[in-house]
């Protein structure tokens, strides 16, 4: 799916990458080329409903997905893994 077929409901940037959270059941996608391509990031088969950014204290970000119905997800490695923010369960 191609993120312009998708309703964006939260946009973040973490360095060079930009993330964008989906509230159609999609997930979190992910541009490293200033937006020009995305490729699906994670939480598959969840509607995102905000997506933040937070320095992580070590000189690293963390990046935030609230989920409807669903939870806060927590990604430590710039969107490649994810988990419960509260739970610690991982999730692609």
């Amino acid at each position: 799916m191609n993120i312009d077929s998708v309703f964006v409901t939260g946009f973040t940037v973490s360095g060079e990458n930009l993330f964008a959270g989906t509230s159609v059941f999609t997930g979190v996608y992910q541009s490293t080329n200033s937006g020009m391509t995305w490729t699906q990031s994670g939480l598959n088969g969840r509607s995102v409903q905000s997506v933040i950014t937070s320095p992580n204290g070590l000189g690293g970000t963390n990046i935030f997905a609230g989920c409807y119905s669903d939870g806060v997800y927590i990604s430590t490695d710039n969107g490649s893994s994810w988990m419960g923010a509260d739970t610690g369960q991982t999730f692609d």
